[in-house]
């Protein structure tokens, strides 16, 4: 099952992944700005984030299929509607859809997981959230051949299919029954909770996390291209590197953190994230931004399973789906502006200026992880 979902994981991120390396053809071909490009990135990333504790929330009243199935259905509409995209409205609604799909998908998978996985939670996570590199390379591959032989539009038409094969087998051999009822939402009450357990440092890392990353993966191809002047294959190759990276690390971050503290873990990984991402802003040939992207990937693919660990180990088993889709409410839609930032930098300055503040970011990131870790400390 493990395995299953990790795969479902690729595939609902496959989408979201595949729009940056087209980003370039779909702004010559539907004659948008790049502003209009980072807005269209942001909204499946705000619907992505405004869905996520009505996803948990359901996944913890009904059952876990019934949510992942849903969430599967949306992702198989917003998918086709991509691949039908001639006008930027079009657009705009594919990717709507496909961000409430991935919400719903996000916080019941990581039930799922925690629901098999007591002991070695940190491994389990770090082994499920590949899926996020899964679908990340093969969206760099697929986006090579697409525009080399068949156009932005038909790369979607292939996420469909592999969507519609994953919905499938999740159907057969997903645990549990389907259950369709009214489920209250009850924010507040858990929001009061979640103030009450002292997760603000946390959440306002995770916030910080989510800028970086959703501006740093929708807009590297277009970086490489524009203001380093390297070709579109180039940055498609640079771009799935970060990938292939986090394939490699998540798991051994996530194994590392069940055995010494979660939070120095999380440490390590933005200090390699902040080396990395100078390295990537300063490179003059492919050879220095593939070293800079590496660094940063190590860095900002290693935070996610060590700090899913730390919370699920936090929260009540009876609430952990909502708890931690309310959490990932706040951070992904507010980290959806990440992509939107980067354009009006873009336009004003230039990728490599909105590039450069995510150092800052990252720096502000240690000092709260290094506040909750003093916080925090053994006696």
């Amino acid at each position: 099952m493990l395995i299953l979902l990790t795969f479902g994981l690729a595939t609902v991120k496959l989408g979201r992944y595949l729009l940056p390396p087209l980003l370039p053809e779909v702004i010559e071909t539907l004659s948008i700005s790049s502003v209009e490009a980072g807005i269209a990135l942001s909204t499946i990333t705000l619907l992505y984030g405004l869905f996520q504790y009505p996803g948990g929330r359901y996944a913890d009243r009904l059952t876990r299929k019934t949510v992942l199935v849903a969430a599967f259905a949306f992702i198989l509409i917003g998918y086709f509607v991509l691949s039908q995209s001639f006008h930027y409205y079009v657009l705009l609604l594919g990717a709507a859809v496909i961000g409430i799909g991935m919400g719903l998908y996000g916080p019941t998978d990581r039930a799922a997981i925690s629901d098999l996985f007591t002991r070695r939670r940190g491994l389990a996570f770090g082994i499920n959230v590949t899926g996020s590199e899964i679908g990340g390379g093969l969206a760099a591959g697929l986006s090579v051949i697409a525009l080399m032989y068949f156009g932005w539009r038909a790369a979607f038409l292939v996420a469909f299919v592999i969507a519609a094969v994953l919905v499938t087998l999740i159907h057969r051999w997903g645990r549990g029954p389907y259950r369709i009822e009214r489920v209250p939402l009850g924010l507040r009450d858990t929001l009061r909770r979640l103030a009450a357990g002292e997760y603000l440092p946390i959440v306002l890392v995770y916030v910080l996390f989510s800028f970086i990353g959703n501006g740093v993966i929708g807009f590297l191809p277009t970086l490489l291209q524009v203001d380093q002047g390297f070709s579109s294959t180039q940055a498609s190759l640079v771009y799935a590197s970060v990938f292939v990276v986090g394939l490699l690390s998540k798991p051994v971050a996530g194994q590392l953190s069940d055995r010494i503290r979660r939070l120095t873990v999380a440490i390590g990984s933005f200090v390699m994230g902040i080396a990395g991402l100078a390295i990537l802003i300063a490179a003059t040939s492919i050879p220095i931004a593939v070293l800079g992207t590496v660094g940063y990937a190590i860095g900002h693919r290693s935070f996610p399973p060590v700090m899913q660990a730390y919370l699920m180990d936090r929260f009540p088993d009876e609430t952990m789906a909502g708890d931690l889709g309310a959490i990932r409410t706040v951070y992904i839609a507010i980290g959806s502006l990440g992509p939107t930032y980067v354009g009006i930098v873009a336009t004003k300055l230039s990728y490599t200026a909105a590039f450069t503040g995510f150092i800052v970011c990252f720096a502000i990131g240690i000092g709260l992880l290094a506040f909750q870790w003093i916080r925090h400390r053994p006696a």
